[in-house]
């Protein structure tokens, strides 16, 4: 497994997980061709103290992309991260040595002294991860994700 930089060839790879259903059946569902190209462009836009994205690759393979970004939280600023992944590769273990990969880049960065964490509170394998990763829970919200009503988790780890 490797982390390498999200680029503008990835744009297809972004349509196929956020277009497939059971890989967005925890983040409120597949999204619109318009929301693909923000999600694109986000991605694309890693530079000092904005986005930071990557492709998980197994074996040559794109499996997930994992990122962080700034985050405004509780009025101050913070930065965000997550992660998703095929379907058909969940439950291998590729998340988990992805988010330890990056968490050690983010580590040696040092742009990023916390990290927070904000899975669906239903979604127990990124739950998993979090504490799997070291993170600590400090709650549940409910916040408004795509529109909706959305319960999520909110794990934090000090770098």
């Amino acid at each position: 497994m490797e982390l390498r930089d999200y680029t503008d060839a990835d744009a297809w790879f972004t349509e196929r997980l956020e277009t497939d259903p059971a890989v967005m059946a925890e983040l409120g569902g597949v999204v619109s061709p318009e929301t693909l190209q923000e999600t694109h462009a986000r991605r694309l836009a890693t530079v000092e103290g904005g986005d930071w994205w990557f492709v998980i690759e197994d074996e040559g393979e794109p499996r997930g992309v994992i990122g962080a970004w700034p985050h405004e939280g509780e009025g101050r600023k913070e930065h965000a991260g997550g992660w998703m992944g095929v379907a058909e590769g969940q439950g291998e273990g590729i998340a988990t040595r992805a988010l330890a990969t990056m968490l050690d880049r983010a580590r040696s960065d040092g742009r990023f002294p916390v990290i927070h964490a904000f899975p669906g509170a239903s979604n127990k394998p990124s739950n998993a991860l979090c504490a799997r990763a070291g993170f600590e829970l400090v709650g549940s919200d409910e916040v408004t994700y795509k529109g909706a009503p959305f319960m999520c988790n909110q794990w934090t780890l000090r770098l």
